[in-house]
């Protein structure tokens, strides 16, 4: 009794919108106020540390680094002579102008160039600190010496290959800010003061061209690509899925209907994520148009089934029914597992990943709840008209399933050795994430970065954070001796072009301080001196200059700086990793250190990511084959439905690596976040094979009849996600775009292994096992399907 009470109320739940459509619209408006609410707080982050957990090694190294020497957020500005050389008295000036304006950016709280940088000079027993542009004059109110100028500049080590480029064609002026890391709009602000100060001053018309890089570029592109997607990406999706709902279907209405079912789910969902104060990324600004294919994907069986049922001659009432009753446990099957596949993400180690999955889970939930509330209420009220039969489809569904019955021994032997041919490519893969090359030539970033990296020098630097085992560390000659000795080993490290650290000014005091003897350009070998030499020249710095950046406030520590050009992932880890092993061997009672930099956390973005996600994606195949299991209440149909799921991910890995090789972090998302879509197919597929075994037909007639039931809405679903996915690929953000390539070719090659694989794999494997297990539903019909005239 009890059972049969819950089975009634489900039965009016399900049908509640087809008997009572104002209603139902009515509580799913209520739904997308509360939820639809949140999306006020929702904001755009411009964090590039988004992708690493606060809580995790890698945050928590430059963390520390960051608190000891100040965050170095720096917008770098590039100017490049289109002719020979930089050094001419319109250049230099324009140089030192713009120097002196950038302190009027947002935030600034330093300026360096080759204009203002420091110069060491002697003056009796006291030393001179002069800007470089006032030691190029003989006297004060002098012209400028240009040729002083151009080898005081190309002969400073701390600014050949970081400032100014070695042939003296390139400099640049480095500007650090400090603003707070949570706000959403800074860095705009900060490139859009820096643009319109440049072009009020014209460089081009002195032949110079312009770009900007640094912490603060890099982080207003990753805003830049979060709003470029949602700007360009989003709408373009939902134009390509609306032209091919209203092709498919051949119905407005009926397209408006579904359509406007996933629009809702978006909203809640992202609305929801705004509630739990979560913020869009370049990662997560996809979600909207992958809720959009998987929601659409899902409920279009519903859709189709109600067709075929008002074009059979049903009443429009009677087939929204009997459409719910068929196809809304294999639809709600589906979503379920595709937003477990999804949650897993949540084990992935970047945070971005994490949102993805939520949002994405949630949206496919949000997708189940409006196709039972809202569709059939618009299937109900919108004026469609009955639709015409259709025969094309249906007879080329019919062929195929005819030809998979005839050629199952071959295609069951071909399969495995395509498989094992494909997989051979993922032995090219190589992991890559640069963040650089995160953006395409469609970003300014990109373009300019790599003028900047081809005519002045590398982005990939790393920092050293180097303490001494004593109080006051850094006062102490042995000390010294081995930060020198630190420093020549990594001078000697393939892609290094620069290194740096507090040792070169010491070098420079101690030589000036010796009347410019070449014998003096060393350390001095006396702590007390040392400590004089380093308040003398504290107290000699213009204002804004200092030493905290450079040397810890206790003397305990201080930093290294390296600069690698052109170093792939691999080679900056194994730096790192050589670095700091030198460190441990050669210098264990004298220094320490260990090696940060967004560099270094970026090379192990992806390593990180897919080990959590072996994990996350082990976790989903064991969830959703016991799901499985249940729904079909049989083991070996709940592990056979993975069989055709894995192969997939297989091949399109393979073929990857044969044709492009480089993956960044989207392979580390990709597998987990596809198995729980490519599963969806499969479990329509299954389910009405079940359905026909348990009806008493044979093997082949149940492969006929599955083909018949869902091959229409599997073929029309797989276009849409494919297409979706797609649209996801032509973003010019590669970790978005990538992502979106893969998972279209896995959901292809997912379609062709259910439509291939599958069905030869039950016609050997399924020993009527159907037939011995009992009937699903007290009629014993042997239909699973909620009867619509209950």
């Amino acid at each position: 009794m009890t059972n049969a009470f819950v089975r009634r109320g489900l039965h009016r739940a399900l049908f509640f919108s087809v008997e009572r459509p104002w209603q139902a619209l009515g509580l799913c408006l209520l739904i997308v106020i509360g939820f639809g609410a949140g999306l006020r707080t929702l904001s755009i982050s411009a964090d590039t540390r988004a992708y690493f957990p606060p809580d995790g090694a890698l945050r928590q190294t430059l963390d520390r680094f960051e608190q000891r020497y100040a965050e170095q957020n720096n917008l770098l500005l590039v100017f490049h002579s289109n002719d020979d050389s930089l050094f001419t008295e319109e250049r230099i000036a324009l140089i030192d102008s713009i120097t002196e304006e950038a302190w009027k950016i947002p935030y600034t709280t330093r300026v360096d160039s080759i204009t203002n940088a420091t110069h060491i000079a002697a003056d009796g027993d006291m030393i001179k600190i002069d800007p470089m542009i006032d030691a190029a004059r003989t006297n004060i109110g002098a012209p400028l010496d240009m040729d002083v100028l151009r080898s005081l500049v190309l002969g400073d080590n701390l600014l050949v290959n970081r400032l100014v480029s070695p042939d003296g064609r390139t400099t640049a002026i480095n500007i650090n800010v400090q603003y707070p890391r949570a706000s959403t709009t800074a860095s705009g602000t900060v490139i859009a003061a820096a643009d319109a100060m440049v072009a009020a001053f014209a460089p081009q018309t002195l032949g110079l061209s312009v770009w900007k890089t640094g912490r603060v570029a890099t982080s207003n592109a990753f805003s830049a690509a979060s709003k470029q997607d949602l700007k360009t990406l989003t709408p373009l999706s939902y134009l390509v899925i609306v032209i091919l709902l209203m092709v498919l279907l051949r119905s407005v209405p009926a397209a408006a209907a579904l359509f406007s079912t996933i629009l809702l789910a978006i909203v809640c969902s992202l609305g929801l994520a705004g509630w739990m104060g979560l913020q869009i990324n370049s990662a997560t600004a996809s979600s909207p148009t992958i809720i959009m294919a998987l929601g659409v994907a899902a409920i279009i069986h519903v859709v189709i089934s109600f067709l075929h049922a008002f074009s059979a001659g049903d009443d429009r009432r009677m087939s929204i029914r009997r459409a719910l009753g068929d196809d809304i446990k294999p639809v709600a099957l589906t979503l379920c597992t595709t937003a477990i596949g999804f949650l897993t993400l949540n084990s992935a180690d970047a945070p971005p990943f994490q949102e993805l999955g939520t949002i994405i889970a949630a949206g496919a939930l949000f997708s189940l709840l409006f196709g039972v509330l809202w569709l059939p209420a618009m299937l109900r009220l919108l004026p469609i008209k009955r639709p015409r039969t259709r025969g094309i489809i249906d007879r080329f569904v019919r062929g195929f399933a005819q030809r998979v019955i005839r050629y199952r021994t071959a295609l069951l032997v071909a399969t495995p050795i395509l498989i094992a041919l494909s997989a051979m490519g993922m032995a090219r893969i190589t992991i890559d994430d640069n963040y650089v090359r995160y953006f395409d030539k469609r970003f300014e970033f990109r373009t300019d970065t790599d003028q900047i990296i081809t005519h002045l020098t590398g982005l990939d630097q790393l920092e050293f954070d180097v303490g001494g085992e004593r109080d006051r560390a850094v006062l102490d000659p042995a000390y010294f001796a081995k930060l020198e000795a630190f420093e020549t080993w990594l001078k000697a490290q393939p892609r290094v072009t620069y290194v740096a650290s507090v040792a070169e000014t010491f070098r420079r005091l101690n030589k000036h301080l010796h009347a410019g003897e070449e014998a003096f350009y060393r350390i001095p070998e006396n702590a007390e001196l040392l400590a004089q030499y380093l308040m003398l020249y504290e107290m000699s710095l213009p204002l804004g200059r200092t030493l905290t950046d450079q040397i810890t406030i206790d003397r305990n520590r201080s930093r290294v700086t390296v600069i690698m050009r052109g170093a792939s992932t691999r080679e900056i880890q194994a730096l790192q990793n050589r670095a700091e092993r030198w460190l441990a061997t050669h210098a264990p009672t004298a220094i320490t250190g260990e090696g940060t930099g967004l560099a270094v956390m970026f090379s192990y973005l992806s390593s990180l990511n897919i080990k959590s996600m072996i994990g996350g994606t082990l976790i989903a195949l064991i969830i959703i084959s016991a799901i499985l299991t249940l729904a079909f209440r049989s083991i070996g149909l709940g592990l056979l439905s993975l069989v055709p799921n894995l192969f997939p991910v297989l091949i399109a890995f393979g073929v990857w690596g044969a044709l492009v090789g480089r993956v960044g972090v989207a392979i580390s998302a990709v597998g987990a976040m596809t198995l729980g879509i490519i599963v969806d197919d499969t479990v329509h597929l299954l389910w009405r094979y079940r359905e026909a075994r348990l009806a008493g037909k044979d093997k082949p007639t149940a492969v006929h009849a599955m083909f018949k039931k869902v091959g229409r809405p599997m073929l029309t679903s797989s276009l849409i996600l494919i297409a979706g996915f797609c649209v996801v690929a032509t973003s010019g953000f590669h970790v978005t775009s990538a992502m979106g390539m893969l998972s279209a070719m896995i959901i292809l090659i997912a379609l062709l292994a259910d439509w291939l694989f599958l069905p030869p794999l039950l016609l050997l494997l399924d020993r009527q096992a159907m037939a011995k297990n009992h009937v699903d539903g007290p009629n014993q019909r042997g239909h699973s399907q909620l009867s619509p005239a209950e």
